[in-house]
């Protein structure tokens, strides 16, 4: 094979590493969810309207949840039974400066009160289920919301198998068509 050919395979090579590793790098990324009526962090007109939200949104490990608020309100992560009974004495986090970015830093269930109690009992309040990016390699168990009839349970294999399998495949592609470009490039000396 001439140097020139050799010098063409390369380049080929380095388009195509430079056009699909985008589209792969685009998969993964994180996402910022504004949480609330209009953007805001209140009581809302409907006691199930965060956990509602919380549904229709999905949530993987590396996003993060915004919440601004005005002064009087606060977010608190607590919880299961906090939850259920707007317990505000001991969360487990607390923000208070009107304008809060909460990271989702693992996979589970995370309860979001807010500060006020009345506001909370008014349905100020929401579930966010945190699903990896990466499917499990073995079978789990949706996570046990039984008792709390605004979260439908679901399996994070469920929610993002087809996101993680287009990634997956996409990167086994890639790498099988630049495998066989540089085992057809003869060696240089």
């Amino acid at each position: 094979m001439s140097s020139s050919a050799c010098s063409s395979s390369v380049l080929a090579i380095f388009i195509i590493f430079a056009i699909c590793t985008p589209i792969i790098v685009s998969e993964a990324k994180s996402s910022e969810f504004k949480v609330g009526e209009n953007g805001v962090w209140q009581q809302p007109n409907d006691t199930n309207l965060y956990n509602h939200w919380a549904r229709r949104n999905r949530f993987i490990v590396g996003d993060s949840l915004l919440f601004e608020y005005e002064d009087g309100d606060s977010v608190l992560v607590v919880n299961k039974g906090d939850y259920k009974n707007c317990n505000t004495t001991n969360p487990i986090s607390a923000f208070d400066d009107g304008k809060t970015v909460f990271m989702l830093t693992k996979p589970g269930l995370i309860y979001i009160i807010s500060g006020n109690s009345t506001y909370c009992k008014n349905g100020e309040k929401l579930i966010i289920s945190v699903m990896t990016i990466h499917p499990p390699t073995h079978h789990q168990s949706p996570p046990a919301v039984s008792d709390s009839p605004s979260v439908s349970p679901t399996s994070p294999t469920t929610e993002y198998s087809s996101g993680a399998s287009l990634m997956a495949a996409s990167i086994t592609t890639l790498s099988a068509f630049i495998g066989a470009l540089l085992w057809s490039v003869p060696m240089l000396h």
